[in-house]
């Protein structure tokens, strides 16, 4: 009976070695280093004698150094585990194991018994048992348990060594950034010159200049390498470097708080610009790419990760320059995202519209226009900001450093945000009158300054008929697209200005490109075109008309790799809603329509209605 006994101890002794990776052999040998099998040659030795003896000095290390050897001491204190990991990390040199036997660390509240089924003794054991299949190789039983773990209400975090079970998913930035330095940088070549980020090709080559040079790089050079990511995400579809890419992303977690306005603020527009490529991306996500990874940590954590970096930036606003203002401002812009940082409810823009007005004397053209457009992307109101600004810009002796484009967005700021202020529109209106030539304006940048004085409701009759006179005598439109027509016709209407060499010019485009147009909209530019008093003053949604540009264009700077780059034009793409009734219409009236379209006009009423409707349909 004892003897059984003592048959079932060892028993259970060796099937536990053989969980943690130690095999036995018959003839009192043992080894740790993945292999099962045993030399021959040591085979044929004494009895007592063993590839790896079991007999150890008096330091209590093995007197045999051949391999690597893995052991787990279990001994009071943390495990401790030496040689080759089987992981996704590769080399893990010495880890340092907790009192379960695993190296992953809990975050977040206490087990919630309504949620999770397992009581955290039990989840510990189930990660310990995972680790010891990932160490052997054995994938299938781990994602099994993964599974299991999951499903019983605990949220594992692979890449940051973390758990939780308490109810949440996400886990906390500062939390995961600790476990940077648990991948082991010894085979790092480190190199005497990081290369220039916008002269890597792909993701892979600009990962493989920042890595091995990861605990000496500068804020600059993430900064630099953030900047890029959006741009080389796009022809990328492999995630070869990705245990390094996470090892980027959690240094940067890590010492953001410390980074200076402009290497912050850059890194956390690439933090945006990558949140959209990926939202933009049609292509799926592959297992284990790039794309998936950063999906996960960026786009479905991002109210965590810019809210974090809010509160890290707010603390050292007096630290920023007009520019990095401006950068922080158009960066939650892009993201729609206002993160409220203080128990009175006051946001990141109110703080920045604070440290913004008694500097506007030091802003450029750009950084006033753009400040004011992220504003009013975000929906945020601050009337003393927006005042504030049409005062400095209406004491200027001229608007002649302003382009097009930033005239244009200005004025669009203030119309849609609902900010009148009658001196400023004036200036600008007095500003472009006085030009020589409207060639310098972009379509969108005509269209969208019409627009919003249309839309402010301040009605400048020497600045309607200079830019009409400026399209009548243009050989085409074809660089005017249907928006831009549709913004011009609507603006004109709506000011009630009626200039029919222009209606005239805008009709006759639409109908050669008429296959460029919805019936929609076609449709609205004819109601917005006629000369009829009865149609001219019928109400339209002009909100669904709205069309913004924004261009954050470079300056001229040394070290432009870390300034934002020039952006392509964000614009709205509005669908108006309002269909003209053309019963109302009289006979006279639809065959005219007919007309311009080129349609018989022959028939009954109802007739000249239906073919009308037929062309618009098709």
């Amino acid at each position: 009976m004892l003897q059984c006994l003592i048959v079932r101890v060892v028993d259970r002794i060796q099937e536990e070695l053989k969980q943690c990776g130690v095999i036995l052999d018959r003839n009192r040998m043992w080894r740790a280093d993945g292999s099962n099998s045993f030399p021959q040659t040591q085979l044929g030795r004494s009895t007592g004698r063993s590839v790896k003896s079991s007999s150890r000095t008096t330091s209590g290390k093995s007197s045999s150094s051949v391999g690597q050897i893995r052991k787990f001491s279990t001994s009071s204190g943390p495990y401790e585990v030496h040689g080759r990991g089987r992981g996704r990390q590769g080399k893990r040199g010495r880890q340092q194991l907790n009192e379960y036997g695993h190296d992953y660390t809990k975050v977040g509240g206490a087990v919630d018994k309504s949620i999770c089924t397992l009581t955290e003794t039990e989840i510990n054991n189930m990660i310990r048992t995972r680790m010891q299949c990932r160490i052997k190789r054995d994938y299938q039983r781990a994602d099994k348990i993964k599974e299991a773990l999951e499903g019983c209400g605990v949220a594992l975090r692979d890449d940051a060594k973390l758990w939780r079970a308490d109810g949440e998913k996400s886990f906390p930035l500062d939390q995961m950034s600790e476990n940077i330095k648990s991948l082991s940088l010894s085979n790092m070549k480190y190199t005497s010159k990081i290369p220039r980020m916008m002269d890597c090709r792909t993701l892979d080559d600009a990962i493989k200049a920042i890595y091995p040079n990861l605990y000496r790089v500068s804020p600059r050079d993430i900064s630099a390498f953030w900047a890029v990511v959006p741009r080389l995400l796009k022809y990328q579809e492999r995630g070869a470097q990705l245990p390094q890419l996470q090892a980027i992303f959690y240094k940067t977690a890590d010492q953001i708080h410390t980074y200076g306005p402009q290497d912050s603020t850059a890194t956390t527009l690439g933090f945006a610009k990558t949140i959209q490529t990926l939202q933009e991306s049609k292509r799926g996500y592959g297992s284990g790419s790039y794309e998936e990874y950063l999906h996960g940590i960026l786009v479905r954590q991002r109210d965590e990760v810019f809210d974090f970096i809010a509160r890290t930036a707010v603390n050292k606003l007096d630290q920023f320059e007009p520019r990095q203002l401006k950068d922080l401002a158009y960066t939650y812009a892009l993201m729609e995202f206002t993160p409220k940082l203080l128990e009175d409810g006051s946001t990141l823009f109110d703080h920045i519209a604070e440290k913004s007005i008694p500097l506007l004397g030091k802003f450029k053209p750009q950084e006033l226009a753009n400040i004011v457009w992220a504003f009013e992307k975000v929906k945020v109101q601050h009337p003393d900001l927006f005042e504030e600004m049409a005062d400095h810009i209406v004491s200027l002796d001229h608007l002649n450093d302003f382009k097009p484009q930033e005239v244009s967005n200005l004025l669009m700021a203030y119309a849609k945000a609902q900010e009148s202020h009658l001196d400023l529109f004036n200036k600008v209106a007095d500003h472009i009158v006085s030009l020589d030539h409207l060639n310098d304006f972009k379509p969108q940048e005509l269209s969208n300054t019409i627009y919003a004085f249309a839309k402010a409701q301040v009605s400048r009759l020497d600045l309607f008929n200079k830019v009409a006179d400026h399209i009548v005598l243009l050989n085409n439109l074809d660089d005017y697209n249907e928006q831009d027509i549709s913004n011009l016709a609507w603006a004109y209407h709506k000011a009630g200005i009626i200039r029919q060499d222009l209606n005239d010019k805008l009709i006759g485009d639409t109908v050669g490109r008429k296959g460029e147009f919805s019936s929609r909209k076609l449709n609205n530019l004819y109601h917005w075109t006629s000369e009829e008093d009865g149609i001219q003053n019928q109400e339209i949604d002009e909100d669904e008309i709205d069309s913004a540009a924004v261009d954050d264009d470079n300056d001229d700077d040394e070290n432009n790799e870390n300034n934002i780059e020039d952006d392509e034009e964000l614009e709205d793409d509005p669908d108006a809603s309002v269909l003209e009734d053309l019963s109302l219409l009289t006979v006279v009236q639809l065959k005219d329509r007919l007309r311009n379209l080129g349609l018989p006009v022959s028939g009954r009423k109802h007739e000249l209605i239906d073919r009308l409707n037929d062309h618009f349909q098709l």
